[in-house]
């Protein structure tokens, strides 16, 4: 120890596993040199959820009413815990199980050698290769929780090591802005990083909180870095100190493996400092203030877990999980409409679907994005019908659904006459007309409307013959028309013969 400050200050948490003896010397060892570590607490995080807030203790599975990762001898109420103790899978809400390749020098990727903590992520490289055992890391958790009193936001996170061989450190980088992992493929595949961070590849404010195990002792630590500008131009990691109770962090540092029932590097359970912990105020940390309100929200877009070789801002980078895109938000109240389009009819035979447009939606908290689709054509017979849905979400992704409905008929066929009446001879000199009476039917249903069937006025033909006609019109409920005419021949002769010859 040179008198200097590091380049990052932990905050460090003693498991109460190991003796006395050993944190009281830890204690002198600190308090003799020349920088400053500020002392942490194992605890319970003032958290909802889980029910039950969470205990952070060295332990994976549940150990008393406090909630815990998973299930186990504190019982296994829903809501108690985060995992699925058998398969791992996330069971609250902003919770996320994070896995990597271990002892794989094939598949898994890691940084591609010299890659710095404070560098532009833009700068970085990555290539299929196995870390070192004590920077291989398998499972991380996560969770993004909130304090039902203060509304502050807390991150609740875990990891893990391979080899308890030294000092490891597991480092969690929150950004305002994006990161991606681009290349590949793997294995075998190089690639690099996509961040849009707008000062040096990050954005001031971004955060990087690394946890520590301290090989040889039961003692964890968190340290943390806030990015900030150094100059005009220019930026760079500082030392930050959260204020006090704003931190919880333990590793598993008893003598005796815990379990971890959805299993760590082919095993289930974790020997000693395997295993590490942390619940941190975010919120404070980053110096918000926020109401116990389902809108509080965090202003960061990726998380980005990653190994190193120290704690410092200067720090090799070591093994990386591929970011992971979160949305930080607490409001779980859906969008309302207040006004949802009516649907209607269309008639027959419509062009197409009237413009979309006139729904409105409130939220409680955040300006709302509305979008709208058209589902699959229904049909039955020459009935057509089709749902709009406007689907209206807010900045947190909750959604709500309206539908409009409209309706509308296919008939392009004409009516069809059941029956015309038989066109006849009427003979000589007929002084009426026989009535009928037609009908007609159409392939849509309904009974056609039948006009006309007024007689026309008389055509005489040839000499004495002459014809008149009834002609009848159907038409169906979408103006398709059929006619059907009846003809009536006959001859007037009122004039007496003539002998030619006599």
């Amino acid at each position: 120890m040179n008198g200097s400050l590091p380049d990052c200050l932990p905050v460090n948490v003693f498991t109460s596993k190991k003796g006395f003896f050993r944190r009281a010397f830890l204690f002198m060892y600190l308090l003799a040199g020349t920088f400053f570590i500020a002392a942490g607490q194992l605890g319970t995080a003032p958290v909802v959820p889980p029910t039950g807030n969470f205990k952070i203790d060295g332990f994976v599975e549940r150990q008393s009413a406090q909630g815990d990762w998973t299930t186990g001898p504190g019982g296994a109420a829903p809501g108690t815990y985060v995992f699925n103790p058998t398969t791992g899978a996330p069971l609250l809400i902003l919770s996320y199980h994070l896995l990597d390749l271990y002892n794989d020098q094939v598949n898994d990727d890691i940084f591609d050698g010299g890659n710095k903590l404070f560098q532009d992520p833009n700068t970085w490289g990555w290539r299929s290769q196995k870390p070192p055992a004590k920077d291989d890391m398998h499972n991380v958790g996560v969770l993004l929780t909130q304090d039902p009193i203060t509304g502050h936001i807390w991150v609740v996170i875990s990891g893990d090591r391979m080899s308890t061989n030294g000092t490891s450190y597991l480092d969690f980088e929150f950004y305002q802005n994006t990161i991606t992992k681009t290349g590949g493929p793997i294995p075998g595949g190089t690639g690099g990083f996509v961040s849009t961070g707008p000062n040096g590849g990050r954005t001031i404010g971004d955060l990087s909180v690394t946890l520590q195990y301290t090989g040889g002792g039961s003692f964890a630590s968190v340290s943390y870095l806030k990015w900030t500008n150094t100059s005009e131009t220019t930026f760079d990691y500082k030392d930050t100190i959260p204020p006090p109770g704003t931190t919880y962090a333990a590793a598993n540092g008893g003598d005796a493996p815990i379990n971890v029932p959805y299993g760590a590097f082919g095993q289930t359970t974790y020997s000693t400092l395997q295993f590490i912990e942390a619940a941190i105020d975010l919120t404070a940390l980053i110096g918000g203030i926020t109401s116990p309100s389902e809108c509080s929200r965090l202003p960061f877009k990726s998380l980005f877990v990653k190994t190193k070789s120290s704690a410092e801002r200067t720090a090799d980078l070591k093994d990386f999980i591929a970011p992971l895109q979160i949305n930080a938000c607490f409001d779980r109240t859906k969008p309302v409409f207040t006004t949802c389009p009516a649907g209607s009819n269309l008639g027959c035979n419509p062009a197409g679907l009237p413009a979309a447009g006139g729904a409105v939606v409130t939220d409680n908290c955040s300006v709302v994005t509305i979008v709208s689709s058209e589902g699959p054509v229904t049909s039955q017979g020459c009935s057509r019908s089709q749902t709009r849905t406007y689907t209206a979400t807010d900045a947190c992704g909750n959604t709500q659904t309206c539908d409009q409905v409209f309706t509308w008929t296919v008939d392009v066929t004409k009516p069809t006459f059941t029956l015309c009446p038989e066109s006849s001879n009427l003979g000589c000199n007929p002084t009426s007309f026989p009535a009928a009476t037609p009908t007609a039917s159409d392939n849509c249903g309904g009974t056609p409307v039948i006009t006309g069937g007024v007689l026309g006025d008389p055509v005489n033909t040839q000499g004495c013959t002459w014809t008149r006609s009834r002609t009848w019109t159907a038409t169906d409920g979408c103006g398709n028309t059929q006619t059907c005419t009846q003809t009536f021949t006959y001859t007037i002769d009122v004039t007496k013969p003539t002998f030619t010859l006599c």
